[in-house]
């Protein structure tokens, strides 16, 4: 079975380093017992749970753990099979039956980083009962993982963040909030590559991100909220995050 290729190793965490390993041996046991034990997207929410479970490691998330969390951490599982290991090449049927969702969520995503603005929503008002803002964050969620893997740089997630305004600007309020999501996911990111060591290069690190991505200091997170996605996302450990952030 092939490996996972990225564009910057040395810009992972051995956190998400180990969760990509763990998706890759999930894949697996997906190839191993597609159409055998595994059938369905409940067979397939269903193992990644155990296996999270058994390995310790908790899904992408911010303080919130939503009934549907390991529903939405099958992107994570999506962008290793496909942008990591190409194996939507190999086994187009599979990613069909089992994948089907993602990769529509895939297709919206590109044409919002495309700026093809009215394509965007008429793709998924078309392909989705209602275009809500909990859709759109699963949306975000396949650049966002691409991102933490290596295997896209932050420019993905800029565009369809602007592009996502324009064309449901009603979603506007929801998207900001979730920009205060994916700022703190980065900024723990950071934390636990040892690429933020002080609270000063912290702020600061929070400051340029968000001028980067075009928004104003109302996007930018709180410590408490980054310190919990260390300590529950990251595993970073209680005296790092309380050296460097104000939890």
């Amino acid at each position: 079975m092939k490996g996972v290729g990225v564009l910057d190793k040395a810009k992972i965490s051995s956190n998400t380093r180990r969760r990509i390993s763990i998706l890759t041996d999930i894949w697996g046991t997906l190839l191993d017992e597609y159409k055998e034990t595994i059938n369905s997207r409940e067979d397939l929410i269903t193992l990644l749970e155990k296996r999270y479970s058994l390995e310790g490691i908790s899904p992408i998330k911010g303080k919130a753990t939503p009934p549907d969390i390991y529903e939405k951490e099958l992107v994570s599982l999506y962008v290793v099979g496909k942008y990591g290991m190409h194996l939507d090449e190999e086994f187009p049927e599979l990613f069909e039956d089992l994948f089907s969702f993602e990769v529509k969520l895939d297709k919206a995503l590109e044409y919002l980083v495309e700026g093809r603005i009215q394509e965007a929503r008429k793709f998924l008002e078309e392909n989705f009962e209602e275009v809500t803002m909990n859709l759109l964050s699963k949306v975000f969620r396949v650049a966002v993982v691409k991102e933490l893997f290596g295997m896209t740089g932050e420019e993905e997630a800029a565009k369809a963040f602007k592009a996502a305004v324009e064309a449901f600007p009603e979603l506007e309020p929801s998207i900001r909030k979730y920009l205060r999501f994916y700022i703190a996911i980065r900024v723990a990111d950071a934390i636990s590559r040892g690429e933020i060591r002080d609270r000063l290069t912290k702020e600061a690190y929070k400051q340029a991100l968000a001028v980067r991505l075009g928004w104003d200091k109302t996007v930018i997170p709180d410590d408490a909220y980054v310190g919990h996605i260390a300590l529950e996302v990251f595993r970073v450990p209680k005296k790092v995050v309380a050296h460097i952030l104000r939890t």
